[in-house]
C-alpha cells in the first residue's frame, strides 16, 4: 500500500465486514469449487458496488482464484472488463519472476 501511495495511487480503506463476507461467499460459491466463469457476473456486480467510479480506479485480483472469472484474459496482467480495470496480481508476479530470470540468465 505504501508503494502505491508513493507513486500517487490512492488505496481505499480495507474491506468492511459485509464486504469481506461477500468476498468469502463469492469464493465459496463459485471460485473454490471450480465454477469461476459462472461467478463472473456476481464478481462484476460486487466490483461495481464497491467501485463507484471505475474510470478512475482499478481492482486488484489479489486472490488468484478470481482470475478464473476472466479466462479470455488469462495472459494479461492488466485488462478491462465491463469498464472496470483489473490487475491480476498472480500474473504480475509470474511476469516479474520471468523477467528477472531472463535478465539474470
Amino acid at each position: 500500500e505504501k508503494a502505491l501511495k508513493y507513486v500517487g495511487v490512492q488505496c481505499p480503506t480495507r474491506a468492511n465486514a459485509n464486504e469481506r463476507t461477500d468476498i468469502q461467499l463469492l469464493l465459496a460459491n463459485y471460485f473454490y469449487v471450480g465454477r469461476g466463469s459462472e461467478g463472473r457476473d456476481a464478481l462484476l456486480a460486487f466490483c461495481k458496488r464497491i467501485n463507484p467510479d471505475p474510470s478512475r480506479t482499478a481492482i486488484v485480483l489479489a486472490c488468484t482464484d478470481f482470475s478464473a472469472a476472466f479466462p479470455e484474459c488469462a495472459r494479461d496482467t492488466v485488462f478491462v472488463v465491463d469498464g472496470i480495470t483489473f490487475v491480476d496480481a498472480g500474473s504480475a508476479h509470474v511476469q516479474a519472476i520471468l523477467e528477472q530470470a531472463i535478465v539474470h540468465d
